[in-house]
């Protein structure tokens, strides 16, 4: 199983709990519509110019659809693909109890091509839990080729500073992957043993922006903004955020 793979258990667990997003299933949202992106996405929507009429946006990473359904309330075409088959299952009845055509699928953005172009395509938390240098390489190029000359790429990812702690049976190493403990190993491709327990690959988390944008500009992107926010309080992850254009 690839490490990232591992977010269709999580999901299953969210379903279950009787949650309907990420956030809220990590306690950082109230509810569907007040999902964590949500600022950075109405500042994006603020600093961005759409050529076609109505634009067509993609979320990568969309998980249970609420930035794809923020983005079809405000007048986009939109679809949206996750790796979690449950994840998708979720988004679909999200967005048919809204009334909101979205079009979601099942797929990997590290492997799968993406079907056409468009003119927006949006991060939904996804790069950063991308760990490889090859895959992290072949998302933002697939990516990058999925959107139309003049389009945007909206990214929000952690980053790391001196006081982030990510909790008990973690560990963050110098190359900015965050190793996770697990209880049975074997299950994943990108495993390795610390102190006599197995880890997991589970986030790519940079201390230092400047990888991102290399990473960024190498794909092909030009970063038209940029900003690092802190972390609201001591010890939690700082947030990258990037307006992109493709020319």
């Amino acid at each position: 199983m690839r490490y990232y793979e591992g977010h269709e258990t999580v999901y299953q667990r969210l379903r279950d709990r009787g949650c309907s997003t990420w956030d809220e299933f990590l306690g950082q949202a109230a509810d569907f519509d007040s999902f964590c992106m949500k600022q950075f996405v109405e500042e994006a929507l603020e600093r961005s110019s759409f050529v076609r009429e109505p634009p067509l946006a993609l979320e990568i990473g969309c998980g249970t659809g609420p930035i794809c359904c923020f983005l079809a309330e405000g007048g986009f075409e939109v679809e949206g693909i996750d790796i979690s088959a449950t994840a998708i299952a979720i988004a679909r009845e999200q967005a048919e109890a809204r009334g909101l055509s979205v079009k979601y699928r099942v797929a990997d953005v590290c492997h799968d091509r993406l079907q056409q172009l468009y003119d927006l395509v949006v991060d939904g938390h996804c790069l950063h839990c991308i760990v490889t240098e090859e895959d992290r390489h072949k998302a933002l190029r697939n990516v990058c080729a999925a959107i139309r000359p003049g389009g945007h790429f909206w990214l929000d990812t952690m980053i790391a500073d001196s006081a982030t702690d990510f909790g008990k049976d973690t560990t963050l190493d110098d190359d900015g992957i965050l190793w996770v403990k697990i209880p049975t190993p074997g299950r994943f491709d990108l495993e390795k043993q610390i102190a006599g327990e197995t880890y997991v690959a589970n986030r790519r988390v940079y201390r230092d922006p400047k990888y991102l944008e290399s990473e960024l500009q190498m794909a092909g992107f030009v970063i038209e903004r940029s900003n690092a926010a802190a972390p609201e309080e001591n010890g939690q992850s700082a947030t990258y955020q990037a307006i992109c254009t493709v020319r």
